[in-house]
């Protein structure tokens, strides 16, 4: 532990984290090794470790390419200023490092930043290349960047004008003026990442096109772009004629074409293997009769038999499994921050009756509205996620159902009524549809 603690000191300025700093005082403040630490390099390995993903889906991705505009020329002037910046404290910190003693952190951090900021306007000038209008993973960033930036600015504010703060004496004016650039850049930055990028001009949208395609992911986690819809639906009673045209991505023919890629092989696997065990039947069930005469005894229903065996199961979980399991995730996250706010409530129901400084409670009162919009945020992806899942898997049940009914042969139609199958496309896809919605209610209830 000691080790621990001497190796984090070299690294750092200071200590990870200051207890009597942050909690036990009345103007908490962060160490500057939890800044740099926590604060910047929490955003910079948020960055690293889900780009990948968001390349890979840009790879795969075929949307036309996106025009310049106002909006992505100012979101890469952004970047590159912030490139400036990080490479001019970079640099600056090395010219320290040659006069003084300067921990390695103080330079580590600038260089990261400045590899980051490389790789942002990259996967930038990729997402327009490739029609990417939002990103997920960029939006985050920037929010967490523009967070741990905030904190260094509040920091730097009460080093600066609080004469009673007796912390960190050398504090110096460049550090200061660094961590308002950072955060005025983050802040601008994140604003701009807030809205998405047009993939065509205004007037050539289709007027039933829906806005969810291109809409920003602020939009989408918030549902803005259903509001039109809404706004409508307030005025006047809505008919067929006001709503949107599904997307390509929900449409039946595109779903059936993915789920066939499944489902077709495992038909053609059955039934070649049901084949041969009609033939090996053929060649082990021969008797001789009481005339001398070679038969062949094979047991009614057993290529029907074999080809009963045959599960959607396996295709549906191939086609859908990755969307279920994000469902899940959300589920998940949404079910443990319900906890979070009982336990919240008792600190500030023991702050009340207790002497703690006032900005205590504030911070509890802020801190349960936020894990109350935390998990109404993630509740209401995860009701509309696991709401397209199961649509989009009766749509394939459905598909497959009406297409065997085609070509059902005269037998076979005697032995299932039109009322029956008209069953199976309606009520029995719908329990599907539906235990689909709540499955995961097995494990969260």
């Amino acid at each position: 532990m000691n080790s621990a603690s001497e190796t984090m000191d070299q690294f750092c300025t200071s200590e990870f984290w200051n207890q009597t700093l942050f909690w036990d005082t009345t103007t908490p403040i962060f160490t500057p090794c939890f800044l740099k630490l926590a604060l910047i390099w929490g955003p910079v390995a948020f960055f690293w470790i889900f780009v990948p993903a968001e390349i890979y889906y840009l790879i795969k991705n075929k949307e036309k390419k996106i025009p310049w505009s106002v909006l992505n020329i100012a979101k890469l002037i952004g970047v590159f200023l912030m490139m400036v910046l990080t490479l001019t404290d970079m640099i600056y910190q090395m010219i320290r490092f040659t006069k003084e003693d300067v921990r390695p952190i103080e330079y580590y951090t600038p260089f990261a930043l400045f590899v980051t900021m490389t790789a942002v306007a990259s996967v930038m000038i990729i997402h327009r290349k490739k029609g990417m209008i939002s990103s997920p993973v960029l939006f985050l960033f920037w929010f967490l960047l523009t967070l741990g930036t905030a904190g260094g600015y509040y920091t730097a504010m009460q080093k600066t004008i609080n004469e009673a703060f007796s912390y960190d004496k050398n504090y110096e004016y460049e550090a200061f003026s660094t961590i308002v650039f950072y955060f005025a850049l983050s802040f601008i930055e994140f604003l701009f990442h807030c809205f998405a990028d047009e993939r065509r001009e205004p007037s050539s949208i289709p007027p039933r096109e829906s806005p969810e395609e291109r809409s920003s992911f602020l939009s989408r986690i918030t549902f803005w772009w259903f509001r039109p819809m809404a706004v409508l639906g307030y005025k006047k009673p809505l008919t067929a004629d006001d709503m949107w045209e599904l997307s390509e991505e929900n449409q039946s023919e595109h779903l059936q074409a993915k789920f066939n890629k499944y489902w077709l092989p495992l038909i053609a696997k059955t039934s070649h293997a049901s084949k041969e065990k009609v033939s090996m039947a053929r060649l082990t069930s021969v008797e001789t009769s009481k005339n001398g005469h070679t038969e062949i005894t094979i047991a009614p229903g057993d290529h029907a038999a074999d080809i009963s065996k045959l599960s959607i199961l396996k295709p549906i979980i191939k086609t859908f499994g990755c969307e279920l399991f994000w469902a899940a995730v959300l589920k998940f996250g949404a079910s443990t921050i319900t906890f979070v706010n009982p336990l919240i409530l008792d600190l500030l129901i023991a702050f009340v009756g207790s002497n703690e400084p006032y900005w205590k409670g504030f911070c509890y009162a802020i801190s349960m509205f936020f894990a109350a919009m935390l998990e109404s945020f993630l509740s209401g992806q995860y009701e509309y996620r696991i709401y397209i899942v199961a649509m989009r898997i009766r749509s394939c049940i459905t598909s497959i159902v009406y297409k065997k009914a085609l070509v059902l042969s005269n037998a076979a139609k005697k032995n299932y009524t039109v009322g029956e199958i008209v069953n199976l496309m309606s009520v029995d896809t719908q329990r599907v549809m539906d235990y689909v919605q709540m499955v995961n209610l097995l494990w969260s209830a």
